[in-house]
């Protein structure tokens, strides 16, 4: 799994992240069921995993509320950048 491999290689102390999922399928759930396993014991914690539904409307609420809710986020994971933010994320 490359996102997790990646998350490990930038975090190597461990940190704390997000996760912006797609949509409800199969796949997806195959596909975090892998990212989580590859981060097991590698200190870097999963505080929230949500469905953007590949909307970048949505994708913004969901960041919007991670912002609010979690004081301290290392990381920010998800599938597509068409639902990423553009340019620097601000508090």
């Amino acid at each position: 799994m490359v996102a997790a491999e990646y998350f490990k290689s930038k975090l190597a102390d461990g940190g704390k992240i997000v996760v912006m999922r797609g949509i409800p399928t199969a796949i997806d759930t195959i596909r975090i069921e892998a990212f989580q396993k590859t981060l097991e014991s590698s200190g870097i914690e999963i505080l929230d995993m949500q469905y953007a539904n590949w909307n970048p409307d949505k994708a913004f609420e969901v960041m919007r509320d991670y912002l609010t809710r979690f004081p301290k986020i290392d990381g920010v994971g998800g599938r597509r950048r068409r639902c990423s933010t553009r340019g620097p994320v601000q508090r």
